[in-house]
């Protein structure tokens, strides 16, 4: 956790910023493909890689959670809210302050699941202010 340290979480990068190195990162592994055909594939594996590495973080992280062997900055046991947030009462329920208000059907219809998505989907599209 001494890594996010450095980065300042919290603080709002500039966007010209994030735009450039966005940019840059792109046209740089567009170019590895266009010369080099090795060179991609191996980007793409590497790629691969750092992918499959992030979701055995979290499903590690998940266990260290539920068994309790994760602290916080004061010390303290971090809250076990894995089985709260798997109820589907409570996965599925509107979120409130969202744009799109849909409500899940405790009858079991299609119509949480596509709320649940729709909220989610909702974050990541909402322009910031």
């Amino acid at each position: 956790m001494r890594v996010l340290g450095g980065s300042q979480v919290g603080s709002e990068p500039d966007r010209g910023a994030v735009r450039g190195i966005a940019m840059a990162v792109a046209i740089v592994a567009c170019t590895i493909h266009a010369v080099s055909r090795r060179g991609g594939i191996w980007l793409a594996n590497m790629l691969a890689v750092v992918k499959i590495g992030i979701l055995l973080t979290i499903i590690a992280m998940t266990f260290a959670i539920v068994s309790g062997g994760v602290k916080d900055k004061n010390g303290d046991v971090v809250p076990n809210v894995f089985s709260q947030n798997m109820d589907p009462k409570v996965a599925f329920k509107s979120p409130g302050d969202s744009v799109i208000a849909l409500s899940a059907n405790p009858d079991g219809s299609a119509n949480g699941y596509a709320a649940a998505f729709l909220s989610i989907s909702e974050r990541f599209l909402r322009p910031r202010p």
